[in-house]
């Protein structure tokens, strides 16, 4: 059982708060209310909430709807499929897609997200990706683009990733986050989602339910907000 209760073929799940969220309708013994304010308005959110996903990745996508572009990415555990949607611009799809590229795809991975605040103070949130799929700091999978010297010191970006600049403005910070963003989309739909279909055929002609998930959750429109991206994976796990 990929997640930590039994749950339906097909559910798309959005990562949020640090959780994996399901959206239902009807309160269930282990449901959770959550109250988001979206200008000005309070929107009251029922979900059943999980902790982490098992399976293999056999789907990763695109989808531009009425509430942004958001990452659609597929999880399978035997016959059951999990549709975990992240915005473009969040930081758990930065996260995310900064490791899918060094990871498997013939093994399964066990995804964690996660949202705490340090010790400086500094929030930090994204998907830690363990292979092999058991949650353990030596099967963290690491950055793909990040090369780091033997004591683990972040040196420089490889494989083109855009560089931001060291002194740069706040203006030119966000530039470079959504330059980062496009990135990703070009590198992970050209080098890794044609791959990824090609040896696990996903019917992706559901896109009218996801649409009716995101508007009830809520998520904000593309280029509304522009995270800091994660540098630093320092997970008390």
């Amino acid at each position: 059982m990929a997640l930590q209760r039994k749950s339906p073929k097909g559910m798309y799940l959005r990562v949020a708060k640090g959780k994996l969220r399901q959206k239902i309708k009807e309160p269930t013994a282990t449901s959770e209310l959550r109250i988001e304010e979206k200008d000005g308005v309070t929107h009251n959110i029922l979900e059943e909430v999980f902790e982490s996903l098992t399976g293999k990745v056999v789907s990763v996508r695109l989808y531009d709807g009425s509430f942004g572009e958001q990452w659609i990415v597929t999880i399978a555990d035997g016959p059951d499929n999990y549709n975990v949607t992240m915005p473009v611009n969040s930081r758990y799809s930065s996260s995310f897609m900064e490791r899918l590229p060094g990871i498997d795809f013939e093994k399964p991975i066990l995804i964690v997200p996660y949202d705490f605040e340090s010790k400086e103070g500094k929030r930090n949130s994204g998907v830690t990706i363990y292979q092999p799929a058991v949650q353990d700091k030596e099967n963290k999978v690491p950055s793909y683009f990040r090369k780091y010297d033997d004591e683990g010191n972040f040196l420089r970006w490889k494989h083109k990733h855009p560089e931001p600049k060291q002194d740069a403005s706040k203006a030119e910070f966000k530039i470079y986050l959504i330059e980062r963003d496009e990135f990703y989309k070009t590198f992970i739909m050209e080098n890794i989602a044609p791959n990824i279909s090609k040896n696990n055929p996903v019917d992706n002609a559901d896109n009218k339910e996801f649409e009716g998930e995101v508007k009830t959750d809520s998520i904000p429109k593309s280029g509304t907000q522009q995270p800091e991206p994660e540098v630093n994976d320092d997970l008390p796990f």
